[in-house]
């Protein structure tokens, strides 16, 4: 296995490094540095050494990594790519987990985690060559090694629900365009950091004429005209 690879639309970097960064996700904002060493005994039972757990460092705030980790968990958001029963969903437990795979299909990696477990699984070629175009995916690479660790892991143990702090807040939105419910069209749920929740109906929503309009304006920085919408009649 290569000491270091390449994660989906980033640079280089090593499994360990990568997984430690989930890790700030599954605690609530804090980054605890990883270690290899619990204890070390001599013959008689004697401890030499061992490990003191430390408070971490906090680099993230819990309202952000609450809304990460709702995001990853949620089977529904990827179901038209994966299916309902793939291998990034371990049965009876919540798991926040995300898939990568680099330019080539060289690299392809799975990295999930609950409040209490990070586990990441990294497959690759050591000689730096592609995988088999046809075999190497984003959900058959990395993933099914990755579920039976983590289902291992956390056999036995109670399920984990990443833990939602006060200053967050649920409420319905407009399934198609977000913002608050339109005319009675489908919505869903979403979590928001109080104070940036929405508190108008989507601009897409607009009628001339008497007909209503789907009204998507640019809002790229690259682009060179920046006002040409795309627009249709419902």
């Amino acid at each position: 296995m290569w000491d270091c690879h390449w994660v989906l639309g980033g640079r280089e970097t090593t499994l360990l490094d990568e997984t430690t960064a989930y890790g700030v996700f599954a605690t609530g904002g804090v980054r605890h540095d990883p270690y290899a060493i619990e204890k070390v005994t001599d013959p008689n039972g004697n401890v030499l050494y061992q490990h003191h757990a430390d408070a971490g460092q906090k680099v993230l705030s819990p309202e952000v990594s609450f809304l990460i980790s709702h995001i990853l968990l949620d089977n529904n958001a990827r179901l038209a790519e994966f299916g309902s029963y793939s291998s990034l969903v371990v049965l009876g437990k919540t798991v926040s987990v995300k898939t990568g795979t680099t330019d080539d299909k060289k690299d392809n990696w799975t990295v999930g985690y609950t409040p209490s477990y990070v586990v990441g699984v990294w497959v690759g070629n050591n000689d730096d060559t592609p995988m088999n175009q046809q075999l190497a995916s984003g959900i058959t690479g990395a993933a099914p090694i990755w579920n039976s660790i983590m289902s291992y892991v956390l056999k036995g143990k109670p399920d984990e629900q990443p833990s939602k702090p006060d200053d967050v807040i649920a409420m319905p939105i407009d399934a198609f365009a977000g913002g608050l419910p339109h005319g009675g069209q489908p919505t869903r749920v979403e979590y928001f950091i109080n104070g940036t929740q929405p508190t108008s109906q989507s601009p897409v929503y607009q009628s001339e004429g008497g007909k209503d309009y789907y009204v998507f304006k640019e809002n790229d920085p690259v682009s060179t005209d920046g006002k040409k919408p795309l627009a249709g009649w419902y």
